[in-house]
């Protein structure tokens, strides 16, 4: 039975540091992360090493039952 796993990647539009700008001197929270530096995706997998080898650059998993 395949479980829910809630994968945390870094994002990708500012590289994982929760900040980007158009000019460096004016910084701001990334709007897609929303400052946190990552992304929330997930799927059904029958095993974490299937979801690891998906998303090698994951930086968490969870599995949701």
């Amino acid at each position: 039975m395949a479980d829910w796993i809630e994968i945390h990647v870094p994002c990708d539009t500012c590289d994982g540091s929760g900040e980007c700008s158009h000019y460096q001197e004016n910084l701001q929270q990334c709007p897609d992360c929303a400052g946190e530096g990552y992304v929330v995706r997930g799927d059904f997998y029958n095993s974490m090493k299937k979801a690891k080898e998906d998303y090698p650059t994951a930086i968490r998993m969870i599995v949701i039952r």
